[in-house]
């Protein structure tokens, strides 16, 4: 358990570090309904509202808007982020969603979460939030729990709130184990409340 311990943590300090910085980018043009993302390389995909423009996409296709992150590429990848995507390319976006993915040494000694059995998932969850509650220097926790988006898949959810200057950042972050992977989706609002009527569920195909 500590070196499961120790692979939360220094996943968990990946995703604070991304909560903490602000995405800048230009106007984007509304459009209703969602779009499908598949991230492949986890065999995963993800619906995000259609005016989302996902950075990570866009470095990968070179594209002029994201010109400016095409220095920080390498980074982006070191650090496991599958997806950026942003409420519009404008350094006032107030929501952002996140995907990251950590696999190492100690990961693939993990449990699929789909697979823990229900008398066993209680404990592994309370091990899972004392940890990042030990380790979320700077965030005010709101609320842990498991839940189950109704299409097979369990998350351990993580709500959050930081303050950086004169901003406000609540998060609720979104926590699952496949396949050897730790997976984090983080929904990020900047000075607004998150949208609790706004369910986002994510599928996975594998």
């Amino acid at each position: 358990m500590k070196k499961i311990a120790i692979s939360i943590i220094i996943f968990f300090i990946i995703i604070t570090s991304i909560m903490q910085n602000l995405v800048k980018a230009e106007d984007n043009k509304v459009e209703p309904e969602s779009t499908t993302y598949e991230i492949s390389k986890i065999g995963m995909t993800i619906k995000i509202p259609s005016n989302f423009y996902d950075i990570i996409q866009g470095l990968e296709k070179n594209d002029e808007k994201v010109s400016e992150y095409q220095g920080a590429k390498q980074n982006l990848k070191k650090m496991g982020i599958m997806l950026n995507a942003v409420e519009s390319l404008d350094e006032n976006s107030t929501e952002e969603i996140i995907v990251v993915v950590s696999k190492n040494n100690i990961t693939t000694q993990l449990v699929d979460i789909d697979n823990i059995p229900e008398e066993q998932m209680e404990k592994f969850s309370n091990s899972f939030f004392e940890t990042i509650k030990q380790q979320a220097t700077g965030l005010e926790l709101i609320e842990e729990k498991v839940i189950d988006t109704g299409n097979g898949n369990k998350y351990m959810a993580v709500t959050t709130k930081s303050s950086i200057e004169q901003n406000t950042i609540n998060t609720v972050t979104y926590y699952t184990i496949k396949n050897q992977l730790l997976i984090g989706i983080t929904n990020k609002y900047l000075n607004k409340e998150i949208d609790t009527q706004k369910v986002r569920k994510y599928n996975r195909k594998y």
